[in-house]
Order: structure tokens, then C-alpha cells, then sequence
């Protein structure tokens, strides 16, 4: 059993915001109601890096051009010239943290200087990169930053250059049988690396200076003398932080928002990692009630900052999309959902949990983030608090309140279930040891949406499989059920399988798919990994991150140890209903015969119709409707503790982490070298370039610099299930184009029980596998109200979800009928007629209401029509 903290169990905390605070959240939320397009900085206005300067005569490297463009994006941010439009330099009345983050999100892009050249960019496409492919996902070492300060990283930079020039002029005396060229090249690599976090460190640096002399500037013309103090001790922190150590509460919390952003100015959009954790020694050591009240408003500036780019309003998104190719994130070519990523910025904390040891990691800190982020109540940074079996029960009462309060704040971890889960992941790989592995997976975080990742210490991508398609090619010979007459049987997926006549048929089938088309996306991520480097450096970033700066390597090309690479299959839900379906009512009572169900499938469920939309065949109608009505109302479903269901439910769990196990033997006998396995590299040479890659295998770059690629099952949708369902045939719970399940929570069609019987579904799926992530969202419909009612439900929620080895939660509280009223305006505002102006403007009167949108909050009314309906139907009673 872990050691509850010595933490004051009755820690007294402000619960509301000051007047301070109150008025900086009144000023941006009035601005995220507007439109925002001028806040955008002017791509004009910044230097093209792609070309050579004056007197160049060949462009400097494209890490190097990478970090001056980080320096542009900075400097343009607090011209004061631009600035008069884009509102990016300036101190607000009160404000205590400064600064201001760059527009942009996942949804709408981002603008950054053009450094790739003609060429390059063109060559980059193919492997679906750009100079605004989505760098986010990650979390670095704030720590780092803190104990050493910018100083540190610019001082070992300095110091490693000339050693690696060296290196480089000893190449020529030495004949130690490694090719000179080769190992010239690389220990350019590293002195271009340093360079450019030099370049970018510098930016930060004078970024802040810029700050310090606009507070001194202010307080001269300042004639409060509160105020004026205030902004001299501003001034003093902007010249001390990000470049010294931090030492008091206020220089953390404003070296940590300067530090994102520069790193936002990167376009590198991430988490802030455990930010109790790293704030927790700039308390005093017995703080008083002051000194958490003081935490508290400071943690309120804090997370008002980080919301900056925020939107609550789509009537003027055209105007601010910068969306390009490639920008979205994973290996492979699929659209972004824009409309429901335009609040996602990928950025999410993480407080509470265990410890290194394995002891309750509480602390005060923990309560004063976990108060600032429900005073302020905003949809973005999100707040993720960890919990296990040894956290302190007022811990759990305050979660539960901030959620009753807020309405979806914070989400809920549960280190007996993941840590575990990522303990393994990391040991299945031969160069991480145990206590290594231990430490790395007790600080997990998570990235900017549910996926937990290691904390400032890991390159993290992903890949997303659509569960649906599995079922119907494993249904339909490795076809899915494509109604195109074009395609004859559908669209051909994966290679031939038999027909399905059994169950067993059945289970054989999805097996064999399901390895077929993991594989297919599990393993290009090794050709990611392989990749990555030429078009997409983050020197900033890798700065902050793993040991990227002892090896002198960018992220994208060996310099962080470890990448960890996430399989995702979505639909989850939906596959067990449909499969639970077919073996109910074909194989077991025998009602329908197979052909029947795919034929009613691929036609959603309807005959062919004449003029007059009436079916040509009515017994062929009355047989879709049966089988429509039969599936969907009268079958075992995921989510109501129905013992066929979960049975099935494990085995297409089962199903999903054996492929990918498999997948992972293949791709590490072919893409690495490993010293556990004898390997023939001819042989491996040939399946690389089978596979498209005509490169060396991921090696070490020295026997003391290891590679690791850990690969991690998930569970999920994030906000994408709305857009997995177009084009996705019909399903035993759903029609043609309807949205898949939400994460892990049922279908809306089938939540007919409490959330008890959906969490108990949970218990025998050992989520603890999943260690890329498995959450269930759950919109609950409380009456009336009295905070302390639903504290209490939420507490119970929360309390089951544990009990049954729940992974991720989010509780959203909601009401069917609300969002049913402010759906009817959006619908209203979204046509082309004289109400609509009307509507939109109505709409802003609910900007307030906030939902999950799979691994984020976003304000109800910027979600799709589709993203809407769908929440209308997903809200259930407590009961």
C-alpha cells in the first residue's frame, strides 16, 4: 500500500477568483467571442528562411533555419508595430504572468516563416511532412529548465561545439576502419544541433527581455503605487527568468509560460507535463494561507494565459484557418477534423499520483492547480488528475467537486491500471532495465489529448485503425462493404479470406485482418521514425527533452532515446454490437443468414426504392427493418454488464493487442538492431526496401547511445468519431455515416443503463495493456442545481470507475435538453438565409457550456452539427 502524504488534509484554498483574475478572464472572454483574425501574426511580414541571405552562398541548414525561424516568430510577437493589430506585445491591467502565446491550434494551423525550399518541401510531401506538420504530443523537462535555466543549455552548447569541432579535425589522423565522409556528416549534425538551440534559446532569452523593459516602461508612467511595484517586480523577473534558475513561486510559473512560448513559437504544440510537481518546491515550505491564496492567483494568470488563443464562436473560422498540408499528426494521410480540433492546442497538465518509489506523490501543490483550474473554469489547458488506491480521500472529494462545479474538470487517471501497463511496454524492449523502466513509467503524463506518454523524456506519434472496416472484411472475404456497384463485392482491404459459415469462422477471420491491417499501420512507423528528420527539426524542443542535449540530436533523428509509437483502434463499441449481433441472430438462433445482414449493411438497412421512395421489394424491407430492429434493440450490448457482451468485448481486445505484439517482432527484425535477436541484415535489407525503405536499419549511434522504440496499444477516438463514421457502412448499432462510439463509451442508441453497468464492462478488459491509452467518456444528466449532489454522484462515479480498473474518465455533466436547444440555433445558424446572423449571434450566449470532445474540452458551440447530435443523444442518467 502506498504512504498518504504528510499534506494538510484540510488545506484552506480561495474558491473563487480575485477581482484581478475575474476581470483578465472577462477580457479574453469577450475577445474569444469576436473575431480573431487580426490576432494572427502576418506570414508577409516574416523573412522567407528558404531563400539565401545577402552574401550567402548556400542556405544555412534546415535545423539552423528552423531556430531562426523561431527567433522571427518571436521578435514579430512583440514588435510593438505589430503588435497594434495582432495584440501579441502588451501587459493587461493587473496581469502578474506576461506574455502571449501565438495563435493557432490543431484545428487551424499555425504561421511560422517558409524554411524549406522548393525542392525540399516538395520532397518532404511524399513522406506527407511539411514545415507546419503538427510537432505536439510530447511534454519536456520543465524541470530542466527551472534548476538550470536557459544559462545551462546555452553553456554546455558553447562547450560541446568546439569539442565536436575537434572531433572533427582528429578525423584525419585516425584510421579506425569508420568511413571519414559518414562520421564527418554526423558530427556536423551535432554542431548544427547546437547551433540552432543556441539560435533559439537566445530568442527565448530576449523574448523575455523585451518584456522586462515594456514592465519597466510601464511602471514609469504607472501612478498606482501597487501597480507600479507590481510591474518593477515583473521587469525583475522577465531579466532574471527563463535565463537563471527559477527561486520563488512567481519566477516559476513565468518561466514555465515563457518557455511554452517559445516552444508554441516552434509551432510545437505540448503538454505541461506534471506541473505540481515542478512547481512544488517554489512553495514555502509551511505555506501559509497567503502563500497558497497568492499560488493560487498566480496558477489563475497562469492558465488565462494559456487559454489565449481561445475561439467561442465559428462565424469567423474561415478567416483564421492556416491549416496546410501535412499539419496533421500520425504517419498516415488522414484529413483533420478542423471544426472539432479549433479549440485543441495540445496542451494538458498532470497533478497528483504516485512517486518514483511508488509512495503518494500529493502534495500542496496538487490542490493549488487543482483550485486555480476550477475558479477559472476554462476549456483549454485541460487538467488530468492522477489517482490510485493510496490517494489521500480529500484528493478524490476535491476532484469530484471541481468536476460538480465546472461540469468536466478535471479527468481522471488511474495509476493501478496504467503504470503497470507502461512498465511493460517499456520492459518488452531489451535496452531499457527494470529500474530504468520503473522510474520512466511512475512520472508518466500525458500528451495533449488522453495518451500517456513519458514525462519530458520521449518522442511520441501515433496511427488510428477504424475497428468498423476489420469487421467487414473479416466478414466479407477481406472486402469491406462498400454498396458501390463499381467495386463488385466492396473495397478490396486486406488479402482474400475464406467465407465466414461459424462462429468460429468468424473469430479466425478477425484475427487474421485484424493482423493484416495492424501491421500495416503499426510498423510505418518505423519508416516515421526513419524519416523524420530532414523537414520537421525541433530544436527547442529536443533542448527540454530526454537526452537529446547530452547527444547533441535533435528529436527527430536519435537524439531522444526513447520514441514511443501508439496503435490506436477506434470503434471499439461498435465492433462488439455488431459481432455480438451476427452471432446471436445467425449463428446461434439461426433467424438471418449472413449474406442478408451484409446485403442490409451495405445498403443501410434499405430496399430498393421507386419514384415515389417506396421499396420495390416490401418482404426485402420487412427483412432490413427485422434485422435493424432486432439488432439493435434486442442483442447483448458493450456497456450494460451483459456477460456475452464483455466476453466479446475482451476477445476483440484480445484480438487488436496480439496483432499488434506480432506486428512489433516483425518490424523490430527488420527496421533495428537488436542484441537479444540474431538477425540477417541481408535478409533485412530486403524486407526494408520490400517495404518502400532503402536506408540502414535504426542502430545506436555509439554503444552508450541506445535507441528505443516502445510500441503502445490505445483504445480511442479522440474528437475524430464523427468523421471515422462518413463513408463507414452501417453496423449493428448505427446507420451509413453516423458517428462511431465516442472513445469507449456506448453508442448513444444503446446507453440505456447507469454508468455502473458501463464501467463494470471495463473490469474484464485488463485496459492495463493499454498503455497508448483507453478512455471512457461519460455525460451524465444530474437534476437540479446543488454542487453537493453532484459532488456526491461524481465522488461515486469516480470510486467505481477505479473499483473496476477503469483506464482514463472524463465526466462531463450535461443536459440532453440544452444541448438539444443550443443544437436547434446551430442548426439555424448554419444556413445561408437572413436568420442566420440572428442565430449566430444568439449562439454566443451559450458560449459557456462545455463537453468532452475526446481528449479536450471545446465550448458546445463550436462542435459540428454532426459532433452536437451526437452528444444530444450520449447524455444518461445516474441512476
Amino acid at each position: 500500500m502506498a504512504k498518504t502524504p504528510q499534506t494538510a488534509p484540510a488545506l484552506s484554498l480561495p474558491e473563487a477568483m480575485t477581482e484581478r483574475t475575474r476581470n483578465l478572464r472577462e477580457l479574453l472572454w469577450n475577445r474569444a467571442r469576436e473575431n480573431r483574425k487580426d490576432d494572427w501574426l502576418d506570414k508577409s511580414l516574416l523573412p522567407d528562411l528558404s531563400k539565401l541571405r545577402p552574401g550567402q552562398k548556400k542556405l544555412d541548414p534546415v535545423i539552423v533555419r528552423r531556430a531562426r525561424g523561431i527567433q522571427a516568430v518571436l521578435e514579430a510577437l512583440s514588435d510593438p508595430k505589430q503588435s497594434k493589430r495582432t495584440n501579441s506585445y502588451r501587459i493587461l491591467p493587473g496581469e502578474l504572468i506576461v506574455g502571449v502565446l501565438p495563435m493557432g491550434s490543431n484545428g487551424l494551423g499555425k504561421v511560422f516563416p517558409d524554411y524549406l525550399d522548393d525542392d525540399e518541401r516538395h520532397m518532404a510531401s511524399l513522406a506527407n511532412r511539411s514545415e507546419f506538420s503538427v510537432q505536439g504530443h510530447n511534454s519536456v523537462d520543465y524541470n530542466r529548465l527551472m534548476k538550470g535555466g536557459m544559462r545551462a543549455i546555452l553553456d554546455l552548447c558553447r562547450k560541446r561545439i568546439p569539442e565536436v569541432e575537434k572531433e572533427i579535425v582528429d578525423l584525419a589522423k585516425t584510421k579506425n576502419g569508420v568511413d571519414p565522409a559518414k562520421r564527418k556528416a554526423y558530427l556536423q549534425g551535432k554542431i548544427d544541433f547546437y547551433h540552432a538551440v543556441i539560435v533559439s534559446c537566445e530568442a527565448v532569452v530576449e523574448y523575455a527581455g523585451r518584456y522586462a523593459a515594456l514592465a519597466d516602461k510601464e511602471a514609469k508612467a504607472e501612478r498606482d503605487p501597487n501597480r507600479r511595484r507590481e510591474l518593477l517586480e515583473i521587469a525583475r523577473i522577465c531579466r532574471k527568468v527563463p535565463m537563471e534558475p527559477a527561486e520563488t513561486f512567481h519566477e516559476a510559473v513565468q518561466s514555465v509560460l515563457f518557455l511554452q512560448i517559445g516552444i508554441r513559437s516552434g509551432m510545437d504544440l505540448l503538454s505541461l507535463g506534471r506541473l505540481d510537481q515542478t512547481l512544488q518546491p517554489y512553495l514555502p515550505r509551511n505555506p501559509s494561507a497567503a502563500d497558497l491564496a497568492r499560488a493560487v492567483e498566480l496558477v489563475e494568470c497562469l492558465v488565462i494565459k494559456l487559454s489565449g488563443p481561445l475561439n467561442l464562436t465559428t462565424d469567423h473560422l474561415i478567416d483564421q484557418d492556416h491549416v496546410d498540408f501535412g499539419v496533421s499528426m500520425g504517419t498516415s494521410r488522414w484529413y483533420n477534423d478542423q471544426r472539432g480540433n479549433v479549440n485543441q492546442f495540445l496542451q494538458n497538465v498532470v497533478i497528483g499520483g504516485k512517486d518514483a518509489k511508488g509512495d503518494d506523490a500529493t502534495v500542496d501543490c496538487t490542490y493549488v492547480l487543482l483550485q486555480a483550474w476550477a475558479n477559472v473554469n476554462l476549456p483549454t489547458p485541460g487538467l488530468y488528475v492522477r489517482l490510485h488506491k493510496g490517494s489521500p480521500a480529500k484528493l478524490v472529494e476535491r476532484t469530484a467537486a471541481s468536476i460538480a462545479r465546472t461540469g468536466n474538470l478535471p479527468s481522471i487517471l488511474n495509476d493501478d491500471v496504467i503504470i503497470p501497463g507502461f512498465l511493460q511496454s517499456l520492459l518488452d524492449d531489451d535496452t531499457v532495465g527494470k529500474a530504468e523502466a520503473t522510474k520512466l513509467a511512475y512520472d508518466y503524463c500525458v500528451d495533449g489529448c488522453w495518451e500517456p506518454i513519458l514525462n519530458g523524456q520521449g518522442d511520441w506519434t501515433f496511427n488510428m485503425i477504424n475497428g468498423l472496416p476489420v469487421v467487414e472484411s473479416a466478414l466479407n472475404e477481406g472486402c469491406t462493404l462498400d454498396a458501390n456497384p463499381m467495386q463488385l463485392k466492396g473495397g478490396k482491404r486486406t488479402y482474400r479470406t475464406l467465407p465466414v459459415k461459424s462462429y468460429k469462422d468468424l473469430l479466425l477471420a478477425l484475427q487474421s485482418t485484424m493482423d493484416f491491417i495492424v501491421f500495416q499501420n503499426a510498423v510505418a512507423m518505423y519508416n516515421y521514425y526513419l524519416l523524420d528528420e530532414y523537414a520537421t527539426p525541433a530544436p527547442l524542443m529536443s533542448a527540454f527533452l530526454g537526452s537529446c542535449l547530452e547527444r547533441g540530436r535533435d528529436k527527430s533523428w536519435g537524439g531522444c532515446r526513447f520514441s514511443v509509437a501508439g496503435t490506436v483502434l477506434s470503434g471499439m463499441p461498435n465492433m462488439v454490437n455488431s459481432i455480438a449481433a451476427i452471432k446471436k441472430w445467425v449463428f446461434d438462433l439461426r433467424t438471418y443468414e449472413l449474406k442478408d445482414v451484409l446485403a442490409a449493411y451495405r445498403y443501410n438497412f434499405t430496399a430498393p426504392q421507386d419514384d415515389n421512395g417506396k421499396p420495390v421489394d416490401k418482404k426485402l424491407q420487412d427483412l432490413y427493418d427485422s434485422i435493424r430492429k432486432n439488432f439493435l434493440n434486442n442483442s447483448p450490448k458493450y456497456g450494460t454488464s451483459d456477460p456475452e457482451a464483455d466476453k466479446i468485448a475482451k476477445m476483440v481486445v484480445d484480438c487488436f493487442a496480439k496483432s499488434l505484439e506480432r506486428a512489433k517482432k516483425i518490424g523490430d527484425r527488420v527496421y533495428r538492431e537488436k542484441s537479444s535477436e540474431r538477425v540477417d541484415p541481408e535478409r533485412s535489407a530486403q524486407l526494408r526496401m520490400a517495404g518502400g525503405y532503402f536506408g540502414p536499419p535504426l542502430k545506436p549511434n555509439s554503444k552508450d547511445e541506445p535507441i528505443t522504440v516502445v510500441f503502445t496499444p490505445g483504445l480511442g477516438t479522440f474528437a475524430a468519431y464523427t468523421l471515422m463514421g462518413q463513408g463507414t457502412t452501417a453496423s449493428a448499432d448505427r446507420r451509413f455515416n453516423d458517428p462511431l462510439a465516442q472513445n469507449n463509451a456506448p453508442p448513444p442508441a444503446t446507453n440505456d443503463r447507469s454508468y455502473g453497468h458501463i464501467l463494470a464492462s471495463l473490469k474484464s478488459l485488463d485496459l492495463s495493456r493499454f498503455s497508448c491509452g483507453a478512455p471512457v467518456d461519460l455525460c451524465l444528466e444530474v437534476p437540479g442545481e446543488d454542487e453537493a449532489t453532484k459532488t456526491v454522484v461524481v465522488e461515486a462515479v469516480v470510486r467505481s470507475f477505479m473499483k473496476n480498473d477503469g483506464h482514463t474518465l472524463s465526466v462531463t455533466l450535461g443536459s440532453a435538453e440544452l444541448y438539444r436547444k443550443i443544437h436547434e440555433i446551430a442548426v439555424r445558424a448554419s444556413k445561408s438565409d437572413a436568420g442566420a446572423v440572428a442565430a449566430n449571434r444568439e449562439l454566443l450566449n451559450w458560449a459557456h457550456v462545455i463537453v468532452r470532445a475526446g481528449g479536450w474540452q471545446s465550448p458546445f458551440i463550436t462542435m459540428s452539427l454532426d459532433q452536437q447530435a451526437h452528444y444530444i443523444d450520449a447524455a444518461i442518467s445516474p441512476r
